[in-house]
């Protein structure tokens, strides 16, 4: 239920308005249904970027959630989001960058 930062590098750069965030996290063995907070990153981000292993990751800027997104294997291939008790505990190191815009 919890998604696990690792930050014994962590990476923010401020510039004027804006904080850039840039690191790794892990996902685990309960996906939450809407997706996985990103409030221990910063709350309010406006953009994140997911890589790395083999879901699609889209981020929810109202929710600031992470949402797991995997291809639904028809022709052609759409994205079906997941929705609950789902177990991502293999989706580990995936490296992220957010933004923050700060007005």
């Amino acid at each position: 239920m919890s998604v696990t930062l690792h930050t014994e590098n962590p990476s923010e750069f401020r510039m004027r308005n804006v904080q850039v965030f840039v690191g790794t996290l892990d996902m685990d063995a309960s996906y939450p249904a809407g997706g996985e907070s990103l409030d221990s990153i910063s709350p309010g981000l406006d953009m994140v970027v997911v890589t790395g292993g083999t879901y699609v990751f889209l981020f929810d800027r109202a929710t600031n959630k992470l949402k797991a997104m995997k291809l639904a294997g028809t022709t052609p291939n759409i994205l079906l989001t997941e929705e609950g008790a789902v177990d991502l505990s293999a989706q580990t190191g995936l490296q992220y960058f957010a933004i923050k815009l700060n007005e």
